[in-house]
């Protein structure tokens, strides 16, 4: 049986169908879960989903629950950008195989990471990533990548790649 949800977003008159039944098959995301996501983020995932092959079910359907809890939190800057990065934040936490507190904990500092950028850095492409229990502003533009270590002393820094 083939599930296909019809939206109409507030802005355009057009119907955009996401069809997650593959998704619900292979138990990463359930109908509610889904259903509870605005118009815009439903886009988003649906989106990343399709374009993102998961080197395991485990690891997306981890990732998925990450993000999903992330979504719910304020951002600073409201625009898809904002919450790709926190999908492929959760993404890279999911493959590094920690425990789901330690996860979790780490994709919330991606998230302080993320409202730490200004509007401006985050049209021009600059995003948080997480690799290898590392912290990283990446931006896939000018494929530029950016380690961020934390001092004691409080705040951040970033040096070049």
């Amino acid at each position: 049986m083939e599930r296909v949800i019809e939206e109409k977003s507030a802005v355009h008159t057009c119907n955009f169908k996401f069809d997650i039944s593959q998704y619900i098959k292979m138990n990463l995301i359930s109908q509610a879960d889904f259903d509870s996501l605005n118009y815009n983020l439903k886009e988003i995932l649906w989106t990343l989903l399709q374009n993102n092959s998961p080197k395991s079910e485990h690891y997306l359907k981890n990732a998925i629950a990450y993000t999903l809890r992330i979504w719910k939190y304020r951002y600073k800057v409201h625009n898809n950008l904002s919450y790709e990065a926190m999908f492929f934040c959760a993404l890279n936490i999911a493959y590094s195989n920690l425990s789901e507190e330690d996860s979790f904990h780490r994709l919330e500092w991606c998230h302080k990471i993320q409202n730490s950028l200004t509007n401006d850095e985050v049209k021009n492409g600059w995003r948080v990533c997480f690799s290898q229990n590392s912290y990283y502003y990446v931006n896939d533009r000018t494929h530029s990548m950016k380690q961020i270590t934390f001092h004691r002393e409080g705040g951040k820094k970033s040096t070049e790649e």
